[in-house]
Formats: structure tokens, C-alpha cells, sequence
């Protein structure tokens, strides 16, 4: 336990508690100062009405500074939540990269055989035998339609990959400016 004399408008008051000595001063000037703006503003205010209005000017600054501090909390929490839905956005959009490269390999090896069929198609044509021209000309129009597909699947695994990557920048935006904004509050 601490024991230290403090003054509060012209009156002397001993202070005990589990606070530093150098703490006590500091909370007892500050009712002080708080007591000196009110008795100055209004000087008949007896000592009794100059500290109960002190302590409704302190409580109500108590209350500012919790509200406040529940808003930080809050924000707090919403930063925690922000950041898990980005770390989700970044392992969806890895994922979807994953799969825009297995169709982008598949898309290649696709056009690949169509480029050798096309190749043993010509080679057919010249040599003119129909009967295997048409096994070929299926199997060069399934190819074509396969190769299609995959590179409509493709271009919509981009546009799923672009838009994911835009959320998490708009999250990331958003990250910032919170974080920013719990920087500034603790400043104050």
C-alpha cells in the first residue's frame, strides 16, 4: 500500500492505495484542475456543489472513454473477422489458380492433338482415302468441341479468379483503413 498527501482546491487529503505514489499525484491534480475550471467559471458554487459537479464532469468523461473503448473492441473484432475472411479469400483464389492452371495444361495438350489431327487430316485428304477420313473428321470435330469447351471453362475460372482477387483487395482496403482507424483512436 501507497500513503501519499495530495491537494485538491486549497484542502489537503491523504491518498492510500495500490498505486504508485507518482499515480495518485497525477489522478488527485487532475480533480484539482477539473474543481479549479468549475469553482472559476462560477465562483459562488459552495466546495460541496464544486465537487459533485467535478465528479459529474469525471463520471461523464468515464463514460466516453468506455463507449469508446467498446467501439474499439468492436472494431477489434471486426479487424479478427476481416482478416480470417482474407486469409479464406486467399486460399480460395489460390485454388482457384490451381484450377485455371490444370485447365489452361489441359487446354494446351487439347490443342496439341487437334493440331496433330489436323495435321493427319490434311496428310488423309491428300492421300484421298475416305474411309479413314471419316474416323478422323469425328474424332478432329470432337476434339474441336472439347478444345471449345475447355476454353470456355477457362475463361470462366479467370473471371471467378479476377473477381476473388478483387474482393480481397476490397478487404484488403478495408483491413487498412480499419486498422488505421483503431491507430488513430489510440492516439487520441
Amino acid at each position: 500500500m501507497n500513503k501519499v498527501v495530495v491537494k485538491i482546491h486549497g484542502s489537503e487529503y491523504t491518498m492510500i492505495g495500490e498505486n504508485s505514489e507518482s499515480y495518485m499525484i497525477r489522478v488527485a491534480d487532475f480533480v484539482d484542475k477539473e474543481m479549479n475550471k468549475i469553482v472559476e467559471h462560477n465562483p459562488r458554487l459552495s466546495i460541496s456543489q464544486a465537487g459533485i459537479l467535478t465528479a459529474l464532469n469525471i463520471a461523464n468523461l468515464l463514460f466516453e472513454c468506455s463507449s469508446e473503448n467498446d467501439d474499439l473492441v468492436k472494431q477489434n473484432e471486426n479487424l479478427k473477422d476481416s482478416r480470417s475472411n482474407h486469409e479464406d479469400l486467399k486460399r480460395h483464389i489460390a485454388d482457384l489458380e490451381e484450377k485455371l492452371k490444370v485447365k489452361s495444361e489441359e487446354i494446351e495438350s487439347k490443342d496439341s492433338e487437334m493440331k496433330e489431327l489436323t495435321t493427319s487430316l490434311r496428310s488423309i485428304k491428300d492421300n484421298d482415302n475416305s474411309s479413314n477420313s471419316d474416323e478422323y473428321k469425328n474424332k478432329y470435330e470432337k476434339l474441336e468441341k472439347e478444345f471449345f469447351e475447355a476454353k470456355e471453362r477457362a475463361k470462366i475460372s479467370e473471371n471467378l479468379a479476377s473477381e476473388f482477387q478483387n474482393k480481397a483487395y476490397e478487404l484488403q482496403l478495408k483491413y487498412t483503413e480499419l486498422e488505421n482507424s483503431i491507430n488513430k483512436n489510440k492516439l487520441k
